[in-house]
């Protein structure tokens, strides 16, 4: 199940076809996947990714600082209401499914070792 917004903004920077994947078969990807989809803006040898983040700490504190929090709030504004809304009912869907007869046979295939059968749910 996704959880804590991804339904909604997964879709809208993969694209829909893209973030089916992952969401409904629970693929793992790459740093180099979020990056071609356009969840993060680089992947760094882990002993570069201090220097980049002072690097870019650095840009910041040469800009304005309340029009930088004025421009996060546009960017942000149109869409938090909506995402406050997809939370909760991803919150209220995930809680039950983990009290669903499909949660009860994947934790008892869990604890017995062997592979969940959801054959008979559907």
């Amino acid at each position: 199940m996704p959880e804590y917004g991804s339904s909604l903004m997964i879709p809208r920077l993969m694209g829909h076809v893209k973030a089916a994947e992952k969401l409904l078969l629970g693929d793992p990807f790459t740093g180099a996947d979020a990056v071609d989809c356009g969840i993060a803006n680089a992947v760094l040898p882990a002993s570069e990714v201090l220097p980049h983040a002072r690097r870019v700490a650095e840009r910041f504190n040469h800009l304005a600082p309340s029009a930088v929090r004025e421009s996060k709030r546009l960017m942000k504004a149109p869409q938090r209401e909506l995402l406050q809304q997809v939370i909760a009912t991803e919150a209220e869907l995930f809680g039950q499914r983990l009290r669903s007869p499909e949660a009860r046979e994947a934790f008892q295939a869990f604890f017995e070792k062997r592979k969940p059968d959801f054959t008979k749910f559907q």
